[in-house]
């Protein structure tokens, strides 16, 4: 988790459908005593090289953002 503009944000993986489709961002919420989460942003691939991962939201420093991705070379030394 990090505080940005004074929420905590809890980065999560979207797996709906398959192993790391994306990244979601959810603002954490209090009310009477129950915690709730709240998706903000969700973040897709921003190509289709990644089909296998994308994941694991780090912040650093609060100006440095770390998105790990997974590809698999093995089906790319197939097609060359």
């Amino acid at each position: 988790m990090f505080e940005w503009n004074g929420q905590l944000i809890s980065p999560a993986q979207i797996c709906n459908n398959d192993y790391g489709e994306g990244v979601s961002l959810q603002v954490l919420e209090e009310n009477d005593g129950q915690i709730s989460l709240k998706e903000i942003k969700r973040m897709m691939p921003p190509t289709k090289d990644y089909p296998e991962g994308f994941h694991t939201y780090n912040v650093y420093k609060d100006d440095v953002v770390v998105i790990d991705g997974n590809i698999d070379l093995h089906g790319l030394q197939r097609a060359l």
